[in-house]
């Protein structure tokens, strides 16, 4: 009877959550229309204070949340890939910020998607958060 008691109790603790706590794993958001729309590679050029072209790689980590790099390479210098320190969709805009390799200048970038095309702008900020060049983008993603 003893024994009957204890794995009654026993039972009771653990399907009340009072003993062994369970860690529980949160699953990932559900990717959104867009997001989804934007996994992959994407082609493209910008205009404006100074030119080239980009190519932007967007990933869905496991973490569920969207992140990726941009791959400039401008007209007069040196490429380089840099990490995404944000994307944000809302709608069918997203919004992508990323550092420069040096980390002296934040850059911007928003834009609309429509199917496999993006159109947007791009702003470049200094290490003092003034605007030292801004201009258009535009991408079509790679099928």
């Amino acid at each position: 009877m003893k024994t009957v008691l204890s794995l009654m109790l026993a039972a009771l603790l653990v399907s009340t959550g009072v003993a062994a706590p369970q860690a529980q794993q949160q699953k990932p958001a559900p990717a959104s229309g867009l997001e989804k729309a934007l996994i992959g590679t994407w082609n493209g050029s910008w205009t404006g204070g100074s030119g080239g072209t980009v190519t932007f790689t967007f990933v869905r980590g496991t973490d569920g949340k969207l992140g990726g790099s941009a791959a400039p390479q401008p007209n007069d210098g040196q490429g380089y890939t840099t990490n995404f320190t944000s994307v944000v969709v809302a709608d069918d805009k997203v919004t992508m910020k990323m550092l420069t390799p040096d980390g002296g200048a934040e850059i911007t970038v928003q834009a609309t998607v429509a199917g496999a095309d993006m159109k947007g702008t791009y702003a470049v900020k200094g290490g003092d958060g003034s605007e030292v060049e801004s201009g258009t983008i535009v991408a079509k993603k790679k099928a």
